[in-house]
């Protein structure tokens, strides 16, 4: 997905922007030097990577970010 197709598509239902970094990373309390806007995108969900390798299905992941399934 490109950043203009992102932008459009932002609010939409059924799409859900998960950020996996950390939670300070998120927050934008820390992060890369040469990224000139810390923090996260907007309406982004923060679900730390290390979350996301202990699931074994959407339905998990869906569960992480509070999106009942059938709602991809």
């Amino acid at each position: 997905m490109t950043l203009a197709e992102l932008r459009s598509r932002l609010g939409e239902d059924g799409l859900a922007v998960i950020d996996v970094r950390s939670r300070d990373e998120y927050e934008g309390h820390t992060g890369a030097h040469c990224d000139p806007r810390q923090g996260h995108i907007p309406g982004a969900v923060n679900v730390p990577l290390e979350e996301i390798f202990h699931c074994h299905s959407p339905e998990d992941i869906r569960a992480l970010v509070g999106r009942p399934a059938g709602t991809e």
